[in-house]
């Protein structure tokens, strides 16, 4: 089982380290936006309520990423945030995306964002891979881990428990 969870966490890796930089050659192009209506059942919004606003990079960068998971793995389904499509309830593997996490700072081009891929196995967070605008060394990079391993950062071990970075940093 460890074995497939690594070659999972390399695909979340490669698809959330591909969105970021997707995503960051974006925030230098003028953003072409859309709204969606507001919370999780999305409700029909009030007359004076644009919504919630999500980019086009945004759905581009999720279809990709359904796309990518689909050919590599077929039986796994798929939640994003700007679809509409519910995963199958009797999947064993459901992928769970946010593909702009920060969508109102990238669409007024402040690059303070991330790329959010996790994957559930029977309901259970097994894989993670956030691709970070700014990592705490300041330039962009991925975060990751796998069921059982440790936090990673572009593919090396971090060091410090975050109970200790959050003491370096000054934090309760």
């Amino acid at each position: 089982v460890d074995s497939e969870l690594i070659e999972l966490e390399r695909l979340a890796v490669e698809l959330a380290a591909w969105a970021g930089a997707e995503a960051a050659e974006a925030l230098n192009l003028e953003p072409e936006i859309n709204y969606k209506p507001r919370g999780p059942h999305r409700r029909p919004r009030a007359d004076d309520d644009p919504g919630d606003p999500v980019s086009v990079i945004d759905t581009n960068i999720e279809e990709e990423v359904r796309k990518r998971v689909s050919e590599r793995f077929p039986a796994h389904t798929l939640l994003g945030e700007e679809g509409e499509e519910l995963p199958n309830p009797d999947a064993d593997w459901v992928w769970v995306i946010d593909p702009i996490d920060g969508t109102s700072n990238f669409i007024n081009r402040f690059p303070l964002f991330a790329v959010s891929i996790g994957l559930l196995h029977r309901g259970i967070p097994v894989v993670g891979a956030i691709w970070c605008s700014t990592t705490h060394l300041t330039g962009s990079g991925v975060y990751h881990a796998r069921h059982g391993s440790a936090l990673h950062l572009n593919g090396q071990i971090l060091s410090d428990p975050p109970s200790q970075v959050k003491r370096k940093l000054g934090a309760a």
